[in-house]
């Protein structure tokens, strides 16, 4: 999570580039990391994405730091 705030958009570009959208394009992605999602995920059926992620999270140490403080507990 905190790796992809790196790559997010400007906020300065968003309201060109979102006025920029309106009319023929219906589709439009804002920012090199909304880009690369987008190409690196094409060729991948979403079900094997979402499992292959869910099998690796815990593994993710963003997941590690932020799964400490979730209020869901399974112990309980």
């Amino acid at each position: 999570m905190e790796a992809a705030c790196k790559n997010a958009a400007e906020p300065d570009a968003l309201p060109n580039d979102i006025f920029r959208s309106i009319g023929c394009c219906a589709l439009r992605d804002l920012g090199s990391m909304a880009v690369g999602t987008r190409m690196g995920t094409f060729f991948i059926p979403y079900n094997l994405f979402a499992c292959a992620f869910t099998a690796a999270a815990p593994f993710l140490p963003d997941y590690k730091v932020h799964n400490k403080s979730r209020k869901f507990n399974k112990s309980q």
